[in-house]
């Protein structure tokens, strides 16, 4: 699945830390919300299946300042039987500048068992390469 636009926002100064710059824990909630948003459009809502995330990576790469729009794209890097990997790119709204990058690995997770199970064929095949 190629980029595509998953959350745009704007920072206020209220997501600032006392340096002047957008504390880290609002990068993970940004990020949350665009995985949240990328797997709503790739898996239908099941009430006995989720999705877990058992490791993120996060890279900063430039400051962000209050008053500063950003958009998140995202894409699936790879999928496997029971996870796959996310990509996760914030980007200024014009796309001229990269602020941070998420690297999320997902895994299918059945919520009575509380365990990882596969990922169906139609999640597979709506991710395939055209």
């Amino acid at each position: 699945m190629a980029n595509i636009p998953t959350f745009t926002a704007v920072f206020h100064p209220w997501h600032c830390d006392t340096m002047g710059h957008v504390n880290t824990r609002h990068y993970a909630a940004v990020f949350d919300d665009a995985s949240l948003h990328m797997l709503a459009l790739i898996s239908p809502n099941r009430p006995d299946l989720g999705w877990a995330d058992v490791t993120c990576k996060l890279t900063y790469r430039r400051e962000i300042t209050a008053g500063t729009c950003v958009q998140v794209v995202s894409r699936v890097n790879e999928i496997g039987t029971r996870s796959m990997s996310i990509n996760h790119t914030m980007k200024s709204i014009d796309a001229a500048e990269v602020f941070a990058e998420a690297d999320v690995k997902i895994v299918r997770f059945d919520k009575q068992s509380r365990s990882a199970v596969p990922i169906e064929d139609a999640i597979k095949t709506k991710l395939a390469p055209v």
